[in-house]
């Protein structure tokens, strides 16, 4: 042994960070939850010092962690508390320490800092709608949900967060007022939150359409990073992003967003289907015979291609495919032909 090589003192300040450090590590590992092994070596940790004990469930305390306090209260008694003057040095070390910890703990135990009640879910429901059904619901908080044809949509409401996830479809929500547990709609990839307000939101294949209807709403990309909507990173969006107000839409996932204002009677044309109408105001024929088809199970064929740009005005049942197409008829000498049970061919009349 080299004579020249002092053995370095462990100081009691040196011992109590290592305590602490040991401490945290042990509330991020319960946090994502102890394997058999980990389980014995932290009995082990534990009944090594007194220190060891105390200094855990300090920092369970002072995390506000309370599935870990309670893991530990499981496992080993609650060490007495000890009345000495230098405990409120060893607090305010201890939140000294919390910015140092507080990475640590992100990058160990993920997302899981947030608290139990952020991430408790309260209630649950799925909602699934067939060809040319529709639905309304009063949910739990007492928004007034409307669910549109051929669309499946998970509500979850938790304490600090209400979130919509839109998988297909189309609904418009009436969010009831709660400034302190925000409304998020989740889908394509976009999230629109609201607080107490009014809209509609549609998946067009890859694009997401919104349609304010009352109040204001704020939008924002869903971040690759956190793809589970129930555990976001934060709750509220920032008051810096974008926001569309009554009367205005978008479609949210195009390379370049823009806002438009509407006039009142498209939107009502456009949410006549809460009534169950379908409600056309100069559309092409091929557009409105692809509305017509999402509440009826059959296409259309048009072999006339100049029929593809005959404008189409009036008022149809959604279920009401037979008068959709005596119209046709009608008013542009429109015939059909049924070649099957799902397929129709619409030709000009010689």
């Amino acid at each position: 042994m080299n004579n020249n090589v002092v053995p370095i003192r462990t100081t009691a300040k040196a011992a109590n960070n290592s305590a602490l450090d040991s401490a945290a590590e042990w509330i991020a590992k319960m946090d994502r939850g102890l394997s058999l092994e980990e389980e014995q070596q932290l009995k082990t940790w534990l009944q090594s010092s007194e220190e060891h004990r105390e200094m855990l469930f300090k920092m369970a305390k002072l995390w506000d962690n309370m599935a870990a306090l309670e893991r530990l209260k499981s496992l080993f008694p609650e060490p007495p508390v000890k009345q000495s003057r230098r405990a409120p040095l060893a607090m305010a070390a201890s939140v000294a320490f919390i910015a140092m910890l507080f990475t640590f703990l992100w990058l160990s135990a993920g997302d899981s800092w947030l608290s139990d009640s952020e991430l408790v879910v309260l209630s649950e429901q799925r909602f699934e709608t067939g060809t040319g059904d529709s639905k309304k619901v009063t949910l739990s908080d007492g928004s007034l949900l409307s669910v549109n044809t051929n669309t499946s949509v998970k509500v979850t409401f938790m304490e600090q967060q209400r979130v919509i996830e839109l998988f297909e479809g189309e609904i418009h929500i009436q969010v009831a007022h709660n400034t302190e547990r925000p409304l998020s709609v989740y889908a394509a990839g976009q999230i629109i939150q609201a607080v107490g307000t009014a809209f509609n939101v549609e998946l067009l294949e890859d694009q997401v359409e919104l349609i304010v209807t009352e109040g204001k709403v704020r939008v924002a990309r869903q971040a690759e990073d956190q793809p589970d909507p129930l555990r976001p990173m934060q709750n509220r969006l920032d008051d810096s992003l974008p926001s569309l107000v009554q009367g205005q839409k978008s479609l949210l996932t195009v390379a370049a967003p823009t806002i438009e204002t509407v006039e009142t009677a498209d939107i009502n044309a456009a949410l006549s289907w809460q009534q169950g109408n379908l409600v056309f105001r100069g559309e092409p024929l091929q557009q409105v015979l692809a509305e017509v088809s999402r509440y009826n199970a059959v296409t259309f064929e048009l072999p006339q291609n100049e029929l593809n740009h005959i404008q189409v005005a009036g008022l149809f049942k959604t279920n009401d495919l037979n008068g959709f197409l005596s119209a046709l008829q009608q008013n542009f000498a429109i015939e059909n032909q049924r070649t099957s049970d799902n397929r129709i061919v619409l030709r000009r009349g010689s």
